[in-house]
């Protein structure tokens, strides 16, 4: 990881995508090159990925306390405390895929095509901030083509055609999002850029001889405990009758599978793309914990309880890790 005085270049802020580089500019031409001002536009992002992680758990169970205890969890769980305080976009890039999670849920649940656009606006302005939210889009039509074949219990031409006729104004709006931000693509030459046969690559040693790497990496994004109450859940999801809480299951195997492409080569593991499916990781252990303490008595206050604990010793190791000497005379300089 990199350390508390972590502070990115210049040409580093600039060369971000449109929006975040916005942003930035506008943050070194307010506040000048300080390393809080940098800081602070991932922080506000984060935060708003903490209140639609909120929203996102009490649309699900219609209960304020998972909820809560969701919401603060994800906001001290070590590794999302850690990047959510420096200046890589990933923190910001979690709060466009946590709300428009959310907006895609609600139309799954409700079939109200209104929601179809502010999660399309939601994608649009996230590619515009990180790229990568343009896997939404995949995610959300892959997902909704599953569980229409699931219901149909079909693979017929009938069942394929029955799909776009019931959702044919969410895959309209999917495909504007797309044509919306196809110039930036061509523009830039992001996907020409980005060695998409060589992660493929990756992710076949990842899940072969290298299958360590991936055991290591999910380890050390996730305190043990937090591990097994994720195993633990995700099974219940997958075994549960609600295709809303399966759609959690698929969001994390979605981006687990592009962060474990990260995981072999020069870059050693992209810890930091694991943020990218942390946000459902904890709806899971929410869902799963209060599940059982629902049918327990006397288990009501566990939960409440590890939040204690993984905030406080959170909290502890980032007082501890605090560089107290200052910004090097380098920063300083700039």
């Amino acid at each position: 990881f990199p350390d508390s005085s972590y502070q990115p270049s210049f040409d580093v802020l600039v060369r971000y995508p449109p929006l975040s580089a916005v942003f930035y500019v506008l943050t070194l031409f307010f506040f000048g090159y300080k390393l809080y001002f940098l800081r602070l536009v991932q922080v506000l992002l984060f935060s708003l990925a903490v209140f639609y992680l909120y929203r996102l758990i009490k649309l699900l169970t219609n209960r304020e306390a998972p909820a809560w205890f969701g919401a603060l969890l994800f906001a001290f769980v070590p590794a999302v405390f850690h990047y959510a305080h420096i200046a890589f976009l990933d923190a910001g890039q979690t709060f466009f895929e946590t709300a428009a999670a959310f907006y895609f849920v609600k139309y799954f649940k409700s079939k109200n095509v209104f929601y179809a656009a502010p999660f399309v606006l939601v994608v649009v302005a996230g590619v515009l901030f990180k790229e990568f939210v343009i896997l939404l889009i995949p995610l959300s039509l892959a997902y909704l083509a599953l569980m229409h074949v699931f219901e149909k219990k079909s693979c017929s031409w009938e069942t394929i055609t029955a799909f776009f006729k019931v959702h044919k104004t969410f895959i309209l709006f999917s495909l504007l999002a797309v044509f919306a931000v196809l110039p930036y693509f061509i523009t830039t030459n992001v996907l020409g850029a980005y060695d998409i046969y060589g992660k493929i690559v990756d992710l076949g040693l990842v899940f072969g001889p290298y299958s360590h790497l991936m055991i290591e990496g999910f380890w050390v994004e996730f305190p043990h405990i937090l591990t097994l109450l994720f195993f633990l859940g995700l099974l219940y999801v997958l075994l549960t009758n609600r295709a809303d809480y399966r759609f959690l299951g698929f969001w994390f195997l979605f981006f687990f599978l592009f962060h474990a492409s990260h995981m072999y080569g020069p870059e050693l593991d992209v810890h930091r793309y694991s943020l990218h499916y942390t946000a459902p990781v904890i709806i899971i252990i929410a869902l799963v914990s209060f599940r059982f303490v629902d049918a327990r008595r006397w288990a009501k206050g566990l939960p409440w309880a590890l939040l204690v604990f993984v905030t406080g010793t959170t909290l502890y190791a980032a007082y501890n890790s605090i560089d107290e000497s200052g910004p090097s005379n380098e920063v300083n300089s700039i």
